[in-house]
């Protein structure tokens, strides 16, 4: 991933790395394509190797596991970097790497083993501090360069409100959607107090790429006891010019509450669940990466077996 773009995936019944997206295929090319299956064909291999090995060291003897890793790294707008490298086992966080002090930390004491291990490995540490604050980092502008044109586009929100009537008063919603990038502000307001009962709900993607969220006014009275403009519904976003923002007021007569009419887009919310396939138990699952390894300088994993009959992530021979 780059920002919210997916720019490729693996699939690993196929052992085949696609390319999401154009600008990464026209820059980079088949090259990139065949080098990046490459490294992936070997973290496949590695993660089989460590669930076998976490599962003996954890008695288990069947059932479904799983191995999880994520990193990457950021860069925002004033130069300021961060890089990340965390590790999870059956979906609880394992052990994450500190590039500052080049140790790293057992989130449990399932983790302390690994943590022993991989703690005096200054090559495999250094390694990782300077993949995340250096590689990471020049391979991250270079696909905001190749990319400009799809990652920074902005669209304009559109805001609608709707409300119904519950037993305890009205709860209005402010629906916004059609937006991006990802950042937005929604706020509901009563004349600039913020001290509100309001229920917030998760930034959601759209087919089209945009993204939609809602928020609602919960308020222990009930509609009739309202009039337009009591409360509403303010937006800020990167699109809108200047420091402008949108505001809709809350009107209590609007028509068809809770259904939206006329121009209303189709904003249903579509729960987009990636599933992530789990080859022999070997795949990360929710994996999020901002910069992936290119091996064109970039300090790629070997995967390299471990004597023990264990791999490690980056081609120095750790065990988990």
């Amino acid at each position: 991933m780059v920002d919210d773009v997916a720019i490729s995936q693996y699939d690993s019944k196929r052992s085949t790395l696609d390319i999401k997206q154009k600008w990464i295929e026209t820059n980079l090319g088949e090259d990139y394509q065949k080098e990046q299956t490459d490294i992936l064909k070997g973290a496949q291999a590695n993660f089989k190797v460590n669930i076998g090995t976490l599962m003996q060291r954890f008695n288990q003897t069947s059932g479904i596991h799983t191995w999880q890793l994520m990193y990457g790294c950021e860069l925002d707008d004033d130069g300021t970097t961060r890089g990340f490298n965390q590790y999870g086992y059956d979906g609880n966080d394992y052990v994450s790497f500190d590039k500052q002090t080049l140790t790293w930390t057992a989130a449990n004491q399932r983790g302390q083993t690994t943590k022993v291990r991989w703690d005096p490995d200054t090559a495999y540490n250094q390694q990782w501090k300077g993949y995340l604050e250096g590689t990471c980092i020049e391979w991250l502008k270079k696909y905001v360069t190749y990319g400009a044109k799809t990652l920074e586009r902005q669209v304009r929100p559109e805001v609608y409100l709707t409300y119904k009537e519950t037993e305890t008063g009205t709860e209005a919603t402010c629906h916004v959607t059609g937006f991006l990038p990802r950042d937005i502000e929604v706020m509901w307001q009563d004349g600039g107090s913020r001290d509100l009962d309001v229920e917030s709900g998760e930034v959601l993607p759209n087919e089209d790429g945009t993204y939609q969220v809602k928020k609602t006014l919960k308020l222990r009275v009930n509609k009739d006891k309202l009039k337009k403009g009591d409360y509403s519904c303010h937006v800020a976003h990167s699109s809108l010019t200047g420091n402008q923002e949108i505001r809709i007021p809350f009107d209590p007569a609007m028509k068809n509450p809770n259904e939206p009419s006329g121009s209303f887009p189709v904003w249903i919310i579509v729960v987009v669940v990636i599933g992530i396939l789990l080859a022999v138990l070997a795949v990360c699952a929710g994996v999020v990466i901002w910069m992936k390894k290119n091996s064109s300088g970039a300090q790629n994993p070997k995967y390299t077996q471990a004597q023990s009959g264990e791999n490690s992530s980056t081609g120095s021979s750790n065990e988990a």
